[in-house]
């Protein structure tokens, strides 16, 4: 099985969501992929955030109560088919740190764009998934729609493996 790692800050909001969303989506090929995600300077067992457990719930009815965040490792690196990152800097941050997954790490947008622009290409402005912590709900349900766009095109290039 091909494992797919989200990958945000804290691990308690984009990526959190963005594993949710994917999980529930995969449905009819859950068993070809392993989803995940992780933080780049995420503490080790904290839960999602307050307003990302909300909307999840409210709008997919998804339940992230028994999520904890995880920081991003070697053997996580080791083991990803596909490490999605929710802006340019985290892409870059996890290159610097483990070069050998520059070919395997590309922003959520990047990897999901029509246009196909994949590889590092320097920053590509709007790529980027812009973090809700600590703004009103309104602010988590646009990251939750924006995220949910994104997977859902995800889903599709991956059907086509």
């Amino acid at each position: 099985m091909k494992k797919i790692i989200f990958v945000c800050t804290g691990n308690t909001c984009r990526s959190a969501m963005a594993e949710a969303l994917m999980k529930k989506a995969i449905g009819n090929f859950e068993n070809r992929y392993i989803v995940s995600s992780a933080g780049v300077s995420a503490g080790y067992g904290v839960p999602a955030s307050e307003n990302s457990s909300l909307v999840m719930k409210k709008d997919w009815n998804i339940d992230l109560s028994s999520h904890r965040s995880s920081a991003l490792n070697t053997d996580e690196i080791e083991k990803a088919y596909l490490i999605l990152t929710m802006t340019y800097n985290h892409k870059e941050l996890i290159i610097s740190r483990y070069p050998q997954a520059l070919d395997k790490t590309f922003t959520l947008k990047e990897y999901t764009s029509e246009d196909g622009i994949n590889g590092l290409n320097g920053h590509i402005f709007g790529y980027d998934i812009s973090d809700p912590y600590g703004m009103p709900v309104p602010v988590y349900t646009q990251c939750a729609n924006e995220i949910k766009e994104c997977i859902d095109k995800l889903v599709k290039k991956l059907e086509k493996e």
